[in-house]
Parts: C-alpha cells; sequence; structure tokens
C-alpha cells in the first residue's frame, strides 16, 4: 500500500511536472479572449486578474516565475502583434509564439540585449533587421490579421516617407 506521505510527494511532483501545460493552456486561452483591447488594456486585464485570484484563490501569481514567464511571452507576442491562433484557428503553443517573439524582437527572444550588443548595431540595421524579421512572418499571419498587417505597414511607410527629402517638397 502506497505510504500516505508518499502519495502527497508524488502528487506534488506531478504537479510540477505538469504546472507549465496547464498554466500555459489556460492564459494563453484569457489572453486570447483579450488581445483585441490592445496591449495597455490586457497588461491591466491580466494586473485585474491577479489582485482577484489574490482576493478569491489566496494566490500570490506574480510570485510564481512559471506564471510571469508565461504571461510575459503572451503580453510580448500581443505588443508585437503576432497572433495567438495559427492559420487553422488553433493555439500555438508557448515555443510557436517564443519563436515569432525572437524573430520579430531582433533576436532578443523577449530578453534584453546586453548594452554592447545594442551599440554594435546602427538604427539603420536595426530597423532592417526587423523589417526583415516581419516579412518572414507574413506567411504565417491569418486571413483576418492581413487587414492589419496591411493597415500597419501603410502607417510605417506614412512615417518613412514622410522623412524623405522629395516627398516633403511634393
Amino acid at each position: 500500500m502506497l505510504n500516505a506521505n508518499y502519495l502527497t510527494a508524488a502528487k506534488a511532483v506531478k504537479a510540477i511536472d505538469s504546472k507549465g501545460k496547464g498554466l500555459w493552456n489556460a492564459l494563453h486561452s484569457f489572453a486570447q479572449e483579450i488581445a483585441s483591447l490592445g496591449v495597455e488594456s490586457v497588461r491591466e486585464k491580466f494586473k485585474e486578474q491577479e489582485k482577484l485570484a489574490a482576493d478569491h484563490v489566496k494566490v500570490a501569481m506574480t510570485k510564481n516565475s512559471t506564471y510571469k514567464v508565461a504571461k510575459g511571452k503572451l503580453i510580448k507576442a500581443i505588443e508585437l502583434g503576432i497572433s495567438l491562433v495559427d492559420a487553422k484557428g488553433k493555439p500555438k503553443g508557448k515555443t510557436a509564439i517564443e519563436e515569432e517573439i525572437k524573430a520579430l524582437d531582433g533576436g532578443k527572444g523577449g530578453a534584453e540585449e546586453p548594452e554592447e550588443e545594442k551599440s554594435n548595431l546602427t538604427p539603420a540595421q536595426q530597423f532592417a533587421e526587423l523589417v526583415l524579421a516581419a516579412g518572414r512572418l507574413v506567411p504565417t499571419l491569418q486571413d483576418a490579421d492581413i487587414q492589419t498587417a496591411a493597415s500597419m505597414v501603410s502607417d510605417l511607410y506614412g512615417q518613412v516617407a514622410s522623412r524623405l527629402p522629395l516627398l516633403k517638397a511634393a
């Protein structure tokens, strides 16, 4: 017969082994529901829910590193305009989202680069890297996201074009 204390230990290990999967899926679903509100609203919604969880469930979500990493990745994805679902409408996994963040975030994957690495690239080089990374994501966009992407590219073009001397004079 399994010892009661050992059973408790086994359940704790099982929970540790599977905590990322259940947590990621639940947070992903939550983020997907609110992603259209914009990144600042998403941050606020997360804060609201963290307070409610502290009151109702008596858990300090912000003290859990697995939670903080998952939340950070989801918010970063929304900030960068990365869709949380694939072309078939199925939720993207953590690794897929991390790879897209890395591609769009200049290879950083959401982490800050050391200052010396940042200083090696000129603003023009950084811009070129980001544009290339965005271009690599175009084939992965859902049809519903294409209009938003086109609008964002148009806005960016407007910003760049406004700096061209020939267009200012015309």
